[in-house]
């Protein structure tokens, strides 16, 4: 991988980084505790509490790929190479999932067995 597509690539994680960190901040701001005295019926008030697990699960996950991105060494002479077949991974993917770690026809085939 060339400089320029390292410094293009690493761009690319950033941005990535800032645009969940900003659906994060989003996601919180719906999670506001339901109070116990309003008038909300069982039901709906399950319906809160299902959209707010909900709304918890998606803000773990985009943690966790944060986490993730922030752990990749993409000047690391094994980044952006199949762990597969030893072929570079084409750097549209990377651009795409900065953590890929297989290439296309490898992850198709691994996921038919």
């Amino acid at each position: 991988m060339t400089q320029k597509q390292q410094n293009k690539l690493q761009f690319s994680i950033t941005q990535e980084i800032k645009y969940l960190n900003s659906q994060i901040r989003n996601l919180q701001k719906k999670l506001s505790p339901i109070a116990c005295d309003c008038s909300l019926d069982d039901l709906n008030r399950e319906a809160m509490k299902e959209e707010q697990t909900l709304t918890l699960n998606l803000i773990e996950q985009k943690q966790q790929r944060i986490t993730l991105l922030n752990s990749l060494n993409i000047e690391d002479e094994e980044y952006g190479i199949c762990q597969e077949c030893d072929e570079d991974i084409p750097f549209k993917r990377l651009l795409l999932i900065p953590e890929s770690k297989y290439c296309v026809s490898c992850l198709n085939e691994m996921q038919k067995n």
